[in-house]
């Protein structure tokens, strides 16, 4: 460079001055500065000359040397949405140039943002969103129009992007959408439940049963219940913590009585329901609980249920037998050979014992023995026994022996029915293969007591 001495007296000029308006990222029209002498005339200097912002950045090469005492400035732009001015100086001089405010615009718009991005509201609240356009440099553009919408559900906006949250629970993607000159953004809503509202009871824990109405168990069975809390639209909120009671067969059944959950069991048949108790709702209860005895199960009196005839009727459904033999070997009467009518159908094997026992009197023989048969079962007494009809004996053997339950002998059972053919005989089952013969009444066969309740 090659300054003239502070003696000599010069000063800066615009030859061409920056427009006033530009947009962001564009380039700037060429602008130029001179040198020149106290008479005006440019001088042949090649001093440095810097433009300086008054704000913000300028992009471009800032400071240039004068060639002939001019220097021209062609690729400054700003991507900064502003208005500034810009200090012209220069190596050794002390005078400045100062531009008139210049204006840098947003360029086109490129993207839009909507906040919040993501957002999570209980259901039917309401939350304003808002919508900011910007350029490729992200400037703000400002009167901008929107379109909104909800595109995945989860709720309903209004065209001034106030959003109302839907009744359903869930997250919604993307549902939330702004558009503007062609360009959309979107956002997310998670709706969650609302407070507490009811309480129903299930049979799956974390809102994925369904709801116990009437329900049919066999006995032995056990019945996992579960508290789930719902809000007023009937979203799944948490499983609640509840007192847990019951009612009929139900009563006492349940473990524990406090908890989100609980589980029923029950041995006995009956009916009954189950009641969940919330102390900041109401309470719920399921429909009919229905216990019935399931062929095979251990019966109340400990034995095993071998025949259902599917309601109740004459006093009876179920027909249990004892859980053991009464005798290993014994007669079918009493020594006295008496014809008697006894049935061979199932139902009657009450009737034909106390038939036997009425006409052979007291003594050691099958059918006394039976109704003699005592035994106690959770402090209950059962002396309600009989010698089997045939028919019974029948399905005792089908059900119990012939599926290898209650411990029978490969031997002949007595039933209390007669062989029609004579009164010295009565009908057994042999029970290792199930087949019906008569044997003398003075045999000795194998006893095993039976009940109907």
């Amino acid at each position: 460079m090659n300054p003239l001495p502070e003696t000599y007296p010069r000063k800066m000029l615009w030859v061409t001055n920056p427009e006033t308006s530009f947009t962001s990222g564009a380039t700037w029209s060429a602008f130029s500065i001179e040198i020149t002498d106290s008479y005006g005339n440019r001088t042949a200097d090649n001093t440095s000359i810097t433009i300086t912002p008054s704000s913000g950045v300028l992009d471009g090469a800032t400071t240039k040397n004068a060639s002939d005492g001019l220097a021209i400035f062609n690729d400054i732009s700003c991507i900064e949405a502003r208005t500034l001015h810009i200090t012209i100086s220069a190596t050794g001089l002390s005078t400045t140039l100062v531009s008139e405010d210049i204006t840098v615009t947003p360029a086109a718009l490129d993207h839009i943002t909507l906040s919040p991005e993501a957002v999570t509201l209980t259901a039917s609240a309401t939350r304003q969103f808002t919508a900011v356009g910007y350029d490729a440099h992200n400037n703000i553009l400002s009167g901008l129009n929107f379109t909104w919408s909800t595109v995945a559900g989860g709720g309903t906006i209004v065209n001034s992007g106030l959003f109302t949250a839907g009744t359903v629970s869930g997250t919604y993607t993307g549902t939330v959408k702004a558009i503007s000159g062609g360009k959309t953004a979107t956002a997310t809503v998670t709706v969650t439940p609302g407070a507490l509202s009811a309480i129903k009871i299930e049979d799956a824990a974390g809102g994925v049963g369904n709801e116990v109405d009437t329900s049919t168990l066999s006995s032995g069975d056990t019945l996992t219940l579960y508290a789930a809390g719902y809000d007023i639209f009937g979203n799944y909120i948490a499983d609640q913590i509840v007192t847990w009671s019951g009612s009929g067969i139900c009563i006492n059944k349940l473990n524990p009585v406090t908890g989100t959950s609980t589980v029923f069991t029950t041995k006995t048949a009956g009916t009954g329901t189950i009641i969940a108790h919330h102390i900041s709702t109401a309470d719920d209860a399921t429909g009919t609980i229905t216990v019935v005895y399931s062929i095979r199960s251990v019966g109340p009196a400990g034995g095993w249920i071998f025949y259902d005839k599917g309601s109740y009727s004459d006093g009876w459904r179920y027909l249990e037998a004892a859980p053991y033999d009464q005798s290993t070997g014994i007669m079918w009467d009493n020594g006295t050979p008496i014809k008697i009518i006894l049935s061979i159908e199932i139902g009657s094997g009450q009737q034909n014992t106390t038939y036997i026992v009425n006409i052979q009197g007291e003594g050691n023989y099958a059918a006394q023995l039976c109704n003699d048969y005592s035994i106690t079962v959770d402090g209950i007494i059962y002396n309600d026994w009989f010698l089997p009809s045939i028919l019974e004996l029948s399905e005792m053997f089908k059900e119990l022996q012939n599926e290898g339950v209650s411990g029978f002998l490969n031997s002949s059972y007595w039933s209390s029915t007669e062989l029609s053919t004579s009164m010295d005989s009565a009908n057994v089952i042999r029970f290792w293969d199930g087949t019906w013969i008569g044997n003398p009444k003075d045999s000795l066969n194998c006893v095993r007591a039976v009940r109907a309740f």
